[in-house]
């Protein structure tokens, strides 16, 4: 995630080495973070570029060089799509020049289950 530990701005990581290093033009290098939304540490993340396998996110590693402990168990392709769906159904009301407002909810597995929004019309909100 961009922004911080609890952010709700996804990013996809390119895989291959070349897009990569456009990537890392595009957003830097110190701004990710394993995301509370995805059910992550909270921890920041660093790119890991490769050659001859695939790019990567990681863990920045303690003194020790080890990587922390992070609970996150899904780490699929999908495993983020409810946060990248949650911002084009926000972004999608604001291009219509209405504001929402997102409540994320968890379903029994894990932070941002489902979500419910908000139209301003019918803030504030649920009861």
């Amino acid at each position: 995630m961009l922004g911080g530990r609890d952010s709700d701005r996804p990013v996809i990581l390119p895989l291959e080495a070349h897009n990569l290093d456009e990537f890392r033009r595009e957003f830097g290098t110190d701004r990710f973070w394993c995301g509370t939304l995805l059910g992550g540490c909270g921890e920041k993340l660093m790119t890991k570029r490769y050659e001859t396998k695939v790019c990567h996110f990681s863990h920045h590693p303690d003194r020790a060089g080890d990587s922390p402990l992070c609970h996150r168990t899904a780490n699929g392709a999908d495993s983020a799509d409810h946060v990248f769906i949650k911002h084009h159904v926000k972004e999608w009301p604001a291009g219509q020049g209405h504001a929402a407002q997102d409540d994320p909810r968890s379903l029994g597995q894990g932070p941002g289950g489902g979500v419910n929004f908000w139209l301003r019309a019918t803030w504030p909100g649920p009861p």
